[in-house]
């Protein structure tokens, strides 16, 4: 009879054991889950900061690219007559803006041809 009071003890042991064995490897495997969802946010936040990255340098090359340009053009400016009538300073704006397009692009910039016709019929329009 004690032997068997033994028996059925150990055994309620072993059951014991075992319940905390599953609960301990369910635990685990949440863990690891909830790793994986960790490292698979942290993968993603890095390439996203990458990115925004990029688009900073990019933006940081286009702001000193345009301040190079803004530079060119005020120290072309300075170099324009002041007693000089405005056809004079329109023209020389003009062949400011296509020298300042042909540096950068090697092509004239639209923008500032359609300036210049507009520009060009403002002087006509102001010597009639």
């Amino acid at each position: 009879k004690e032997l068997q009071m033994q028996m059925e003890e150990e055994r309620r042991h072993a059951d014991q054991y075992k319940e905390q064995l599953e609960k301990s490897q369910s635990a685990k495997k949440s863990v690891q889950r909830e790793l994986t969802d960790q490292e698979e946010e942290v993968s993603r936040l890095n390439a996203q900061s990458r990115r925004v990255q990029r688009e900073l340098d990019e933006a940081t090359e286009s702001l000193e690219a345009s301040q190079r340009e803004i530079s060119a053009l005020k120290s072309r400016l300075r170099q324009v007559p002041l007693t000089g009538t405005r056809t004079t300073r329109t023209s020389f704006l003009q062949t400011s803006r296509y020298a300042a397009s042909d540096d950068d692009t090697g092509s004239v910039d639209e923008s500032a041809s359609m300036e210049s016709g507009g520009a060009g019929e403002d002087t006509k329009q102001s010597d009639v």
